[in-house]
């Protein structure tokens, strides 16, 4: 799914909720004149929040960086491609080709918008071992205590 990501808080100021929920009756009026719109509604606090999600991208571009500092390719990485030329190691295809596969064996879960807060913990630690044992290499996952893992 693409598209724009709004979260609405029981703790935001009354004011900000109420901007927010006349976009959203806005959007959807909109959305529904031009096709479809989909909507998720979540209750309680299980959602990995958008500093998680903004995490999983630094530990992406955080791991890519590791790896390519230690001339490992993609290639070399995944142990997958038969046959072509190297690629080097990105963000993305940390994301796509590391953790969203670890993400659906362990929760079968395709979207991270869909994780809990633990599970982003969990995949991170299956990572971070796999990433140890495999490559010698340690990269914590983004917090806001490690200085070098702001957020981008």
């Amino acid at each position: 799914m693409q598209g724009e990501f709004w979260l609405l808080k029981t703790k935001d100021v009354p004011r900000d909720r109420e901007e927010k929920l006349r976009f959203l009756m806005q959007a959807i009026k909109l959305g529904l004149n031009e096709g479809d719109v989909y909507v998720e509604v979540k209750v309680g606090d299980k959602s990995y929040t958008p500093a998680q999600h903004s995490a999983i991208w630094k530990y992406c571009s955080m791991v890519a960086d590791a790896l390519r500092g230690k001339g490992v390719t993609l290639r070399m990485l995944l142990d997958s491609m038969r046959k072509g030329g190297e690629i080097e190691v990105t963000k993305e295809n940390v994301k796509y080709q590391m953790w969203a596969p670890v993400q659906k064996a362990l929760f079968a879960e395709e979207s991270m918008r869909r994780l809990e807060k633990q599970h982003v913990t969990q995949v991170s630690d299956h990572l971070h071992r796999f990433l140890v044992n495999e490559h010698g290499i340690s990269v914590p996952f983004p917090s806001k205590d490690i200085p070098d893992a702001k957020r981008n």
